[in-house]
């Protein structure tokens, strides 16, 4: 047994498929000290390389029967899969030019492997034998017929997939978008062969009905949290579904509840659903499917063992994926205000076995949230405001100063010049912008900085202010350029135009690419915006513009 678990451990799939199919007893035997069959080594080795996917499929194809084998942690395959967040793209994290490469990417399963021994389950060859001529002659009709029903599509498809292949070739990136491609593939094409199998779902706890809890004496609470201390000890182990959850592995969810739509009310020894596990680990992606399937309510309704209910698990912050603490706290309080609008209200104030409502408890857990948020976005405002200033001094005094001087009777000379009408127009602009981010910035040094002023006003007066800040930047930049075309008269599509243009702009953008997260951060509160402004509209103008969309669309 020491062969195949030092080959597996090297990644040897190809073969690894050799021994196991001329020794068929292995694939039921442990090949390590962890209890695991080579199916729960195969899959988890699947983060690291398609051929682990790709070995679990072939392995699974079949003996179906390995599916319900367990480890030493008794977690089966789908299990094992449900830990393993990287192997899946759902929980991949790519940039705008990864995600266009990986999206255009053609994919097609290039194990060898996989894909002969399958055809050999199919056709019905043996290792030793060759196929016989009828069966060749079976497989010869059967690819032409697929290939003359497909036409002109497997022609052009089958170019793009080339063109890709010798790209991926030269350059090292894309050939690992490549194989991250095959392996989230493969990934799923496992779990589609796992998820009709598991019915581990069914062995659910019962959700006990408890009443809503307004507050109880202390001798009470103490011995209830020394209880829940001891049971506490004992952690619970979760089916494939709510492990899913935790991670937000949106393709194992949407597969499971697709085959067994029963699953989406299993309920942990805990007492904890689906629901219960995408809040307290904020996977908005899980929160997402249950909203579609208009199961968020009927969920939420639940308390669980440790008398807690869902909007209690809003306090359980585990680090923001926004930059600035600032962004990161409004991340946390819109979370915590999506979950109260779907409760009712008599569970907003229903007191967990510590005595403390979900409101209390998140302030406690958020308060070094909070005094770094206020640092953050104090010491933000306070460096902005220094450099708006510094830009309205320069605006205002670029006023006074005449570009090309005056005439003999004070006029400028530029004066019926359409550039020097730009450079006027332009330092307006920016002192306006510049006087108006110093407004901003100014009321949020003032601001007392409480905790729900992190949910709209402070990241709206923030966003408004780097906005005018970089307007009145922008505009500074404009005028100069207004300015310099004045006094020196470049000529047109000249080469030492397009150098003073460049020049002039390039600190703008410099602020441009240095902000940019924070404006990405901060489009949950335009977002916000449009809404409320739906709101004032009337109506009759929405339903005018809907129209018009639709007659365009028809015209199309």
């Amino acid at each position: 047994m020491k062969k195949p678990n030092i080959m597996a451990k090297r990644y040897e799939w190809e073969a690894l498929g050799k021994i196991f199919k001329k020794h068929k007893d292995l694939l039921d035997k442990q090949i390590d000290l962890h209890e695991r069959t080579p199916l729960h080594y195969a899959a988890h080795c699947g983060r690291e390389t398609s051929s682990g996917c790709c070995t679990s499929l072939w392995i699974l194809e079949r003996y179906e029967h390995l599916a319900y084998e367990k480890e030493d942690n008794e977690l089966t395959t789908l299990q094992l899969l449900a830990k393993m967040p990287s192997t899946f793209k759902s929980q991949t994290q790519m940039g705008p030019l990864k995600i266009f490469i990986y999206l255009y990417h053609k994919y097609y399963n290039q194990n060898k492997e996989y894909t002969s021994k399958k055809e050999d389950l199919e056709s019905g060859k043996d290792d030793k034998n060759e196929p016989s001529p009828t069966q060749m002659k079976l497989e010869h009709n059967t690819r032409e017929g697929q290939h003359l029903k497909s036409g002109g599509k497997t022609a052009i498809s089958w170019m793009w997939y080339t063109m890709w292949k010798i790209m991926a070739k030269e350059w090292e990136e894309i050939d690992k978008l490549w194989r991250k491609k095959e392996m989230h593939n493969l990934a799923k094409e496992l779990v589609n062969l796992l998820a009709p199998k598991d019915y581990s779902w069914r062995n659910t706890a019962i959700a006990r009905d408890r009443t809503v809890s307004m507050g109880r004496s202390q001798q009470e609470g103490k011995s209830k949290e020394i209880k829940g201390e001891q049971e506490g000890a004992r952690k619970p182990t979760y089916t494939p579904l709510l492990m899913a959850a935790c991670n937000g592995i949106t393709e194992i969810v949407e597969v499971i509840i697709h085959f067994h739509p029963h699953s989406i009310e299993h309920v942990s020894d805990d007492e904890q659903n689906i629901l219960y596990m995408a809040v307290k680990h904020r996977q908005k992606k899980i929160y997402q499917i249950l909203k579609k399937l208009k199961m968020v309510r009927s969920l939420a309704g639940k308390i669980d063992k440790e008398n807690n209910t869902v909007l209690h698990y809003t306090a359980e912050f585990q680090g923001g994926s926004q930059p600035g603490f600032a962004m990161q706290l409004q991340e946390e309080l819109h979370w915590f205000d999506r979950i109260e609008k779907r409760l009712p209200y008599h569970y907003t104030i229903h007191k967990n076995k510590y005595n403390k409502t979900a409101k209390q408890l998140f302030m406690e857990k958020h308060e070094a949230l909070l005094s770094d948020a206020r640092e953050w976005i104090k010491e933000t405002a306070q460096s902005c405001s220094a450099v708006a200033v510094l830009v309205a001094t320069v605006v205002f005094a670029a006023a006074y100063t005449v570009p090309g001087g005056t005439d003999g009777n004070g006029f400028p000379r530029f004066l019926h010049e359409t550039i020097f009408l730009v450079f006027t127009i332009m330092d307006i602009v920016a002192l306006v912008s510049s006087l108006g981010s110093v407004n901003m910035f100014l009321s949020i040094l003032t601001s007392p900085c409480e905790m729900w002023d992190f949910r709209k006003s402070l990241p709206r007066k923030l966003n408004a202010g780097f906005a005018l800040l970089f307007f009145s930047m922008a505009t500074t930049m404009l005028s100069f350029s207004a300015t310099v075309l004045i006094n020196i008269k470049l000529e047109k599509n000249k080469w030492t135009s397009t150098l003073t243009y460049a020049a002039a702009f390039f600190p703008v953008c410099i602020f441009a690419l240095v902000q940019f997260p924070l404006y990405v951060a901060m489009k949950g509160c335009l977002r916000s915006l449009l809404r409320n402004l739906k709101k004032i509209i009337p109506r009759f103008l929405l339903n005018l513009v809907k129209k018009s969309r639709r007659k365009k669309l028809w015209d199309i």
